[in-house]
């Protein structure tokens, strides 16, 4: 062989439901499974981070015309920016600190994937965008007031309706800028 060919990466990008995708049976573990011998999987997972915050990492997530940059990018962002906006009964406002509008949610996943265009230089595109899963916010709430003692009697600072807000926005975005997308939202 005349020159060591790399094998292709996949790289996941996203938060904590991503990071957490390489736990026994998770969906990051699956394809690191599938491709064990024919791509490597990278996980870039930031719990807790939103897309706002995601942005100010991506000179180091993807560098622009990186040498060899990711065969595909799964990107998964969401789930915290849905997060609701204060005031919450009986909530501080670092309850909702995760919280990003919808508006800037969408700028957001437009810069994240302009970030990701300028890592591949002149390379062919591929990016897969997720949206954020449906929250159970009566599950949500219960783990928050056993885990962190928040009040019972608190509002709960995410929501169903309000992360299917969110999913709709991520699909939109994908179809503004020809970018597939997966409803994972709508799957469960």
């Amino acid at each position: 062989m005349d020159k060591f060919v790399l094998r292709p990466r996949l790289l996941l990008f996203g938060d904590s439901i991503t990071q957490q995708s390489f736990k026994a049976g998770g969906w990051g573990s699956t394809l690191a499974d599938v491709y064990q011998r024919t791509g490597d999987v990278q996980l870039r997972g930031y719990s807790g981070y939103n897309t706002r915050w995601c942005c100010q990492i991506l000179p180091y997530v993807f560098p622009p015309d990186e040498l060899e940059p990711p065969a595909l990018v799964t990107v998964m962002l969401g789930a915290n920016d849905a997060n609701l906006p204060p005031p919450l009964k009986n909530q501080p406002v670092e309850a909702s600190r995760q919280h990003v509008p919808i508006e800037e949610y969408k700028a957001n996943l437009r810069t994240i994937l302009n970030a990701i265009k300028l890592c591949c230089g002149t390379r062919p595109l591929r990016v897969l965008l997720m949206t954020p899963p449906p929250c159970d916010h009566i599950a949500w709430k219960n783990f928050c007031v056993s885990t962190y003692g928040v009040p019972e009697d608190a509002d709960p600072n995410r929501r169903f309706e309000n992360t299917e807000v969110y999913a709709k926005a991520c699909l939109e975005v994908g179809s503004q800028t020809g970018t597939p997308a997966v409803d994972v939202h709508s799957a469960f």
